[in-house]
């Protein structure tokens, strides 16, 4: 196995919960994104334990020349096996066999039949403990460059996918949807296998996204980890444009909400500098998405923005100089 594979074999399992927590449900899920030449697929699966059973989630969006779709499904046949690796959902399976991650995936409502092998080329990342609100801590894994071939049919029309840039996190712990907490994040996947650098930059808030809890930028180089900046080291800044509609999913939400995603940014730089290094990540939007996901702590809702687009990368890390353009998705979860 290459690159972060044996890595992902050994962090990449699914966890549940050995105990259930008064405060907060277990949540964890697994999420991927597939860059291919015309669309970018976006795949999250979840799952909640509750008192009646745990409920499994899928959740797809895909972004193309004609705009974005999605879809959001439950499945009671199904579901995350402690201790092993990926899931079953309906006929879809997520598994690790060779190496690789292998995501058979079929969705009807959206003309959509998916067959990929994500090769892993960066080495995992582990954060543990990161602080949602008085909840307990959640923890995260995350793979931000993989390479994905195969192949998917959309609306009946097949495509191949060969060394497609592709992106995956995995994530778990005790928390609920409506807790004091807020997050933005973006990663950066090269076009090009041979580019080699990748990035991720993360930020917690509280719900309101007024008080800063973390924050953080990490960056690879091929298969490995190269720098970390934390903190004070770090720089967020957003663009906000005019309020625009935006698909929203499931499509009945949209009642709950306001009719514009006035809470995703078109553009967010995020600029490091510390030891005489610097980075600066400058993400574009071209595709906006939301999902609305019932609160379990109060009788409101949280909204989560998807954005997909393309992220330039500048500056100059351990002796070697940056300067590319990468693909990349942005997550805003807030109000």
């Amino acid at each position: 196995m290459r690159g972060g594979a044996p890595a992902l074999a050994r962090l990449g399992f699914n966890r549940r919960a050995p105990v259930r927590s008064a405060r907060a449900p277990f949540q964890e899920w697994l999420h991927f994104c597939v860059h291919t030449p015309t669309h970018r697929l976006v795949l999250n699966y979840s799952q909640r334990d509750e008192p009646a059973g745990a409920a499994l989630r899928r959740v797809i969006l895909i972004y193309g020349p004609d705009g974005v779709r999605g879809d959001v499904s439950r499945c009671a046949d199904g579901g995350l096996r402690s201790g092993a690796f990926g899931l079953r959902f309906a006929s879809d399976r997520v598994s690790l066999r060779g190496g690789r991650i292998h995501l058979e995936v079929t969705a009807p409502a959206l003309g959509l039949a998916l067959d990929v092998a994500l090769e892993p080329v960066s080495e995992p990342s582990v954060t543990h403990n990161s602080r949602c609100g008085d909840a307990p801590p959640i923890h995260w894994v995350f793979v931000p460059h993989l390479r994905a071939h195969g192949a998917y049919t959309l609306d009946g029309v097949p495509a191949p996918v060969a060394d497609a840039p592709a992106y995956h996190d995995h994530d778990w712990g005790h928390f609920g949807w409506g807790d004091d907490f807020s997050w933005t994040w973006i990663y950066a996947v090269p076009r090009a296998r041979e580019d080699g650098w990748a990035a991720i930059a993360v930020q917690l808030m509280d719900r309101r996204r007024r008080r800063l809890r973390s924050q953080g930028v990490m960056l690879w180089r091929d298969h490995k980890l190269v720098r970390v900046w934390r903190d004070r080291e770090v720089r967020f800044e957003a663009e906000h444009g005019p309020p625009e509609r935006t698909l929203t999913v499931p499509g009945a939400a949209a009642m709950l909400v306001d009719g514009a995603a006035s809470a995703a940014p078109r553009a967010l730089v995020v600029e490091v500098a510390a030891d005489g290094e610097r980075l600066r990540l400058a993400f574009e939007r071209r595709g906006l998405a939301r999902i609305v996901v019932p609160d379990t702590v109060g009788d409101g809702v949280t909204v989560i923005h998807e954005a997909d687009g393309e992220v330039s990368m500048r500056g100059h890390v351990r002796g070697q100089s940056i300067d590319t353009t990468a693909v990349g998705m942005m997550e805003v979860l807030g109000v």
